[in-house]
């Protein structure tokens, strides 16, 4: 059973479409496949970005998924099958849109870019004085640690001395 409106399908059984309200059919007619085709074939992809592994590509493409832009995702080289096999390609993704909306999603990918880059900076110098203070520390814990060893040792090199 399909819906002809969105085109999900349904097992046996169920007569209406959960996210449309419509009635399901047995069999999607000819044209409305032919018609998705077209649309997709008519549509003219832009290089968007290369993203290191699919976790960051899914995490872009919510994003712009989030401002209605779609994004097509392409491993390079052979990552689909290591994808397949090893469950993960080093090789990275490169993310694709359409022309008409590749200088919205470059605008939405560059401004969060500079949020965590200002947020990166932050913890840079945050993650810096924590280790000041812990070098700071470490150092005032050997100074009591060791001082008196050292005092007394120097002390027992003069009183043989005299």
């Amino acid at each position: 059973m399909w819906c002809p409106k969105c085109k999900s399908e349904y097992r046996e059984g169920f007569t209406r479409c959960e996210k449309c309200n419509e009635d399901l059919v047995e069999k999607l007619k000819e044209e409305n496949k032919k018609k998705d085709n077209k649309v997709i074939k008519d549509i003219e992809l832009v290089y968007l970005t290369n993203v290191a592994n699919e976790k960051e590509a899914d995490i872009i493409e919510a994003l712009l998924n989030s401002y209605n832009i779609k994004v097509i995702k392409k491993h390079k080289e052979a990552g689909d099958y290591l994808n397949i096999y090893m469950g993960s390609s080093n090789y990275g993704m490169d993310l694709y849109v359409s022309t008409n909306e590749y200088e919205d999603a470059k605008k939405i990918i560059n401004e969060k870019s500079d949020i965590n880059n200002t947020n990166n900076t932050n913890t840079t110098s945050n993650i810096e004085e924590s280790i000041d203070r812990k070098k700071i520390f470490f150092r005032l814990f050997l100074a009591i640690i060791f001082l008196p060893g050292f005092v007394f040792f120097i002390f027992s090199i003069i009183k043989r001395m005299l």
